[in-house]
């Protein structure tokens, strides 16, 4: 369904059509259980975490504007909610002082590049073991950049700091990911 589709619904639903949300829930459950797993990575936190932000979306819903696309809004509130659950729990996983030995030509050849060593199963292993150490806003980062797919501006969005500060938190957590590779 497109974009005009689910203002439609939208309109809908806060006329009093509340059954039409169910629509919202059956497309988006999925993608934002996967985004709040990546920053708790407790299943049962993340699907309570997916229930609360539909409830929260549900019940501000009249102040969507239409700004953005309701994904990226749904994924907004998935975001605050898994950030501000793992607020709490204090997860700090990485010494941020390792970051100064490691220049981003470095991290981008282990984690950019096409070669064939990456390819291989336990390297791609590695990685993911790697990207789960990572504590929860880098994972959620990691997260909605490489397997989401979203571009810097829609990341910028949902997170809710600037271009500028997502392109800072990209380079500095691909040098994390490789300091963690080199030392495995």
């Amino acid at each position: 369904m497109e974009t005009k589709d689910e203002k439609s619904l939208i309109i809908d639903i806060l006329d009093g059509q509340t059954e039409k949300f169910g629509y919202f829930i059956n497309t988006y459950s999925s993608l934002v259980f996967s985004l709040v797993l990546k920053i708790v990575a407790k299943k049962e936190d993340a699907e309570e975490l997916t229930e609360d932000t539909f409830i929260k979306a549900f019940g501000t819903l009249n102040k969507f504007q239409g700004n953005s696309k309701f994904s990226t809004w749904i994924y907004r509130i998935a975001y605050n909610k898994a950030i501000s659950f793992t607020r709490k729990k204090k997860n700090i996983l990485f010494d941020e002082i390792q970051l100064d030995t490691v220049s981003i030509s470095e991290a981008d050849d282990l984690l950019l590049s096409n070669d064939e060593e990456l390819q291989k199963a336990e390297k791609i292993e590695e990685l993911q073991q790697c990207i789960s150490m990572l504590n929860n806003e880098d994972r959620a980062l990691i997260h909605l950049f490489y397997y989401q797919e979203y571009d810097i501006k829609e990341i910028a969005e949902i997170i809710d700091i600037s271009v500028s500060n997502i392109k800072v938190r990209l380079f500095r957590v691909r040098k994390k990911l490789y300091i963690m590779m080199k030392n495995k």
